[in-house]
């Protein structure tokens, strides 16, 4: 019989954390567990000391690869895991010793999606700023969206449990062409195939924010429309004729915007995202369309590319959702 949960951590050129994170797993109050430790082709001692731990502890189980990224590498643990539930930590951060009590495992067999609280330092320009995040909730998965999309805690991967049973019965993984937020994408994907989440407000995980504008300052169109794309298609199944404030923002300031900015941005791109926003348009739970998507227009950076005449603005739209 296999582990209760299975901790997958991806690791990459963390040496100087990664000591610290494994650590911290291991000294966990709730000792049921794997931990899966994928060595993404680290070109310094990363490797070195995950097997180093393996040696030592029998719950440690070390994977090495070529270097594929984050999403390639959980795929990988994915592949070899062998406990009921899957959770994930990042290399360069840590956690609580009471980060998997707070899941409560012992009597989660009726929840399909667990979730938690956590910290987060992000350090810009010399100055430190901490936050706490979380919330208390158990419920359908619709609410549970949009309880977690208030509390800025949907999209984060590492502060959640999932059932390994969901997983593979739905033939879901990491898309590895997705290199930012594709712990978004992998998590509406999930639950898409979920029942019901609980939430407890209680922290358990300590996440070192990076520097978002250095680290992905320029991400690819191709790249960037598959998450975009791919998060909004799966709102839009778990919601049905549901809709809430989470699927509007994830259509307007997720897609629509997003091809907006295109549009005028890329003359060679204008033909494809007018096309786009055409096909988008024509299903789109939207009542009035018109008056909708030229307020989403005026919002956008397009109406001051085209000189900010809600005038021209209007007969743009008419003309994209009669075309």
């Amino acid at each position: 019989m296999g582990p209760s949960i299975s901790i997958i951590v991806p690791v990459y050129k963390t040496e100087r954390y990664l000591c610290r994170c494994i650590d911290s797993i291991l000294a966990q109050t709730y000792t049921d567990f794997e931990l899966l430790l994928v060595d993404d082709g680290s070109p310094d001692n990363s490797s070195k000391i995950c097997d180093e731990y393996a040696a030592l502890d029998p719950r440690v189980r070390v994977f090495h690869k070529t270097n594929g990224g984050a999403s390639s590498a959980r795929n990988q643990g994915l592949a070899m895991a062998k406990g009921k539930w899957i959770a994930f930590c990042d290399s360069d951060d840590w956690t609580y010793p009471s980060w998997l009590n707070i899941f409560g495992f012992e009597n989660s067999d009726r929840w399909d999606l667990l979730c938690q609280g956590f910290r987060s330092l992000k350090i810009r320009n010399g100055f430190e700023e901490i936050k706490e995040y979380g919330v208390d909730f158990a419920g359908d998965v619709r609410t549970g969206i949009q309880v977690f999309s208030d509390n800025n805690i949907l999209g984060y991967l590492w502060n959640k449990a999932f059932k390994r049973e969901i997983i593979e019965s739905n033939g879901l993984s990491f898309d590895e062409n997705i290199k930012f937020k594709e712990d978004e994408v992998f998590i509406l994907k999930y639950l898409c195939f979920a029942k019901n989440v609980k939430s407890l407000n209680d922290i358990g995980y300590f996440y070192y924010e990076p520097d978002w504008e250095n680290k992905y300052s320029k991400i690819p169109f191709l790249m960037e429309e598959c998450r975009r794309l791919n998060s909004y298609y799966s709102l839009k199944f778990i919601m049905g004729e549901e809709k809430n404030k989470v699927y509007d923002a994830f259509f307007s300031e997720g897609v629509i915007d997003f091809y907006f900015k295109y549009y005028y941005d890329d003359l060679e791109k204008r033909r494809y995202c007018l096309d786009q926003l055409h096909f988008l348009l024509k299903d789109a739970a939207i009542k009035p369309k018109m008056f909708w998507l030229t307020r989403m227009a005026i919002k956008s950076d397009l109406y001051k590319m085209i000189g900010g005449s809600i005038m021209q603005m209007h007969r743009w739209v008419k003309i994209l959702l009669r075309k």
